[in-house]
């Protein structure tokens, strides 16, 4: 992503995203995002927990983070307990200048 210069006093990156996840029964999961390794906020909320072995379930999440001017390195991060399956998943990534 980039703050372009024209954005005298940073920009707001904001990442909204879908992803669904299969894990052992039980098993908290949560969708995290980053910008330059820093979690965006809200951090890094549990969607719940995985239901039947074997069976999907469909979270998202909506975070914002306040970023300076230049290029950054937005990613998305999926946290599991144990080994787990990640189905279908989308991130889009938004930059706002004030």
């Amino acid at each position: 992503m980039n703050c372009p210069t024209t954005a005298t006093k940073g920009c707001t990156i904001g990442i909204e995203s879908m992803v669904q996840y299969a894990g052992p029964a039980g098993t908290l999961w949560a969708i995290c995002a980053t910008v330059d390794n820093v979690y965006a906020n809200p951090g890094c909320p549990y969607q719940g927990v995985a239901p039947a072995a074997g069976s999907y379930v469909t979270g998202n999440q909506r975070a914002f983070i306040t970023a300076p001017i230049g290029k950054h390195t937005v990613t998305l991060q999926v946290y599991v307990l144990e080994p787990s399956t990640l189905g279908e998943w989308e991130v889009d990534y938004r930059t706002y200048k004030p």
